[in-house]
């Protein structure tokens, strides 16, 4: 058998691919199945198929898509070239490595060692939570969104359309702040106060828009380019809703293990010893 590769072949339900997931996060997921299998796996991702619960780790990054995949000869082959593709970070690197595998590249030197992936390999994410955003003043307007933990950042952002939703209230004393963008240019950008529920935790916290909601302004803070990869599969510039930076995780009293893709309260076992 060889150990090439071949792209989307036109009967192939019964042959062994290696395949790649996508999510408007730009997480991905690879992995091994039968040809035939494909749809029946996206759907199960995205929570589509009746009493089959998918993993609690994709669950949060839905929806996921099929990027592409490569048929082989054998599950050991197929296998191989998962596992190469899971040594791969972020999603255009993943794909091109998927890609080059057709032609059998780097995938007959790891044949040996190949096996089923386990999710924490196959997954390549950043960490995402669900949280709920509320008005401090009326807490009957709230909203649960899937927000991205940015320990990088100091700030919480949330959609403009989200800020507009819950009419979040100027921040006290701080309504708005100075930024620079990519483009060299000060933009002015308000500054909210929004109450913060995670894990048991509330705090109130300032909130400022993402930076989608000033790019139609011509002061987008990122000014992020759409490239090839992101054209081809419609990946926006900016697809998070929300993002918990370090100041919101500090006032919640929460700790990111970043590894296991998750938040840790301040008072959890594991985090004391």
């Amino acid at each position: 058998a060889s150990g090439g590769g071949k792209s989307r072949p036109s009967s192939c339900s019964e042959s062994w691919v290696a395949y790649l997931l996508v999510s408007p996060t730009r997480s991905s997921l690879t992995g091994v199945a039968r040809c035939g299998e494909l749809e029946r796996l996206v759907n199960w991702h995205n929570g589509k198929l009746e009493n089959e619960k998918p993993p609690a780790q994709t669950a949060l990054l839905r929806p996921w898509r099929l990027a592409d995949f490569v048929e082989y000869d054998s599950q050991v082959l197929a296998r191989a070239a998962a596992a190469r593709v899971s040594g791969a970070s972020g999603f255009r690197s993943r794909l091109a490595c998927l890609r080059r595998s057709r032609d059998g590249e780097g995938v007959d030197g790891i044949v040996a060692t190949a096996a089923e992936l386990p999710l924490e390999l196959a997954l390549d994410a950043l960490t995402y939570v669900e949280v709920e955003f509320s008005n401090p003043a009326d807490q009957g307007l709230s909203r649960k969104v899937v927000a991205l933990v940015d320990t990088g950042s100091n700030d919480c952002d949330l959609q403009g359309s989200v800020i507009d939703e819950l009419r979040l209230p100027r921040a006290r004393g701080k309504g708005s702040t100075l930024v620079e963008t990519s483009a060299n240019k000060l933009v002015q950008i308000p500054i909210f106060e929004v109450t913060v529920r995670l894990l048991g935790r509330e705090a109130t916290v300032l909130v400022s828009p993402v930076d989608e909601d000033y790019a139609a302004k011509g002061g987008a803070v990122t000014g992020e380019v759409q490239d090839d990869v992101d054209a081809e599969f419609d990946l926006p510039a900016n697809s998070d809703e929300a993002v918990l930076g370090s100041g919101a995780l500090a006032a919640l009293g929460l700790l990111a293990d970043c590894q296991s893709r998750r938040l840790l309260r301040d008072d959890d076992e594991e985090v004391r010893t």
